[in-house]
């Protein structure tokens, strides 16, 4: 069989030396390295700061080259580089080569275009050495099929990893907050109040008080429709209360994490504003500017910590509380 590696140019990505992690094989561009160190604006043009490569399967079907190459375990990689560097990272220039007489040389090219990102970012991980270890830990939790939580995480991963490529601080605030909602339903699943026998017993009596109100002429035949529409959700729990329990959960063995209802209660509250009226509410004291993009990196903080333990990297950024988000950069 035919040896073949996928080579791709990699955005963003500082990197003092060669890494091999898994399957792939990432090598500092030196120019590109350069360039990246000066980055300080959104605006500057993101740089190929690495090259990688990936071996593909001597025994895969040729058909199922690409779609192997551009999905696992590439997209993983991809989300858990954005994720330790804070920063959107993308790849690039792909192509597909194979090994002729020793050399490594072009086979085939397939169509991508890049998105340029936010080039600098503060990362949270030691260094080189600790971003290997980080790699070579979570990339096989991410790509195990069988693990069925492990989608949710690389769900919340891509929302995080958007969250690097839009300005917009409303967008970015429901990005981070999907990515929580996404972690706390993926991990407690479907809730009910009480068992559906039960709430259909509720139900029909609330229907039956509805309609005697009907007949009584204080709501109308709409207004009593409308209200009937929404009697299912009586029986799910706030989003508050299964956050709390979540929090309880993922955060018990770190107890500098604790997660309070009031911030909670902020979070869902901001959260609401924005979804339903694209801005957060001016009644909040404070710039609105500000005071929405501190309770943003607040929120983003959380998310990490969350992350960090459901992914079991032990980082330094456990030891102390998330609301201080500003510690350790």
């Amino acid at each position: 069989m035919s040896e073949l590696r996928f080579v791709f140019g990699v955005l963003n990505l500082p990197l003092c030396a060669p890494m091999q992690c898994g399957p792939f094989t990432l090598v500092p561009e030196p120019q590109g390295q350069v360039e990246l160190s000066k980055s300080r604006s959104t605006d500057d043009e993101s740089a190929v700061s690495a090259i990688g490569s990936m071996e593909i399967p001597p025994d895969l079907p040729e058909a199922e080259r690409w779609s192997y190459a551009l999905t696992e375990p590439l997209h993983s990689l991809l989300l858990l580089l954005s994720f330790a560097e804070r920063r959107y990272i993308d790849f690039t220039s792909p192509e597909l080569q194979i090994r002729r007489n020793g050399e490594w040389v072009f086979k085939a090219m397939h169509t991508h275009f890049p998105v340029n990102g936010i080039p600098y970012g503060v990362s949270w991980h030691y260094g080189h050495k600790h971003l290997h270890e980080i790699i070579e830990k979570c990339l096989p939790v991410l790509t195990d099929r069988d693990r069925i939580k492990n989608r949710t995480i690389r769900q919340a991963l891509q929302h995080l990893r958007c969250n690097y490529l839009d300005g917009f601080v409303e967008r970015q605030y429901l990005e981070t907050w999907t990515a929580v909602e996404i972690l706390i339903y993926g991990h407690l699943g479907e809730r009910s109040i009480v068992e559906e026998k039960t709430f259909n017993k509720v139900r029909k009596e609330i229907s039956r008080i509805l309609k005697n109100l009907e007949d009584e002429e204080i709501l109308t035949s709409s207004q009593r429709g409308l209200m009937k529409n929404k009697l299912r959700e009586l029986n799910r729990p706030s989003i508050r209360t299964l956050a709390s329990e979540f929090f309880a959960t993922v955060f018990a063995d770190h107890p500098a994490q604790v997660v309070n209802d009031m911030d909670i209660s902020n979070f869902v509250a901001i959260r609401n504003e924005i979804a339903h009226q694209g801005v957060m509410s001016r009644s909040r004291q404070g710039d609105y500017e500000d005071v929405l993009s501190c309770e943003h990196m607040r929120l983003k903080a959380l998310l990490e910590r969350t992350l960090l333990v459901l992914l079991g990297i032990d980082a330094n950024l456990l030891n102390f509380s998330w609301t201080n988000y500003l510690a350790g950069r």
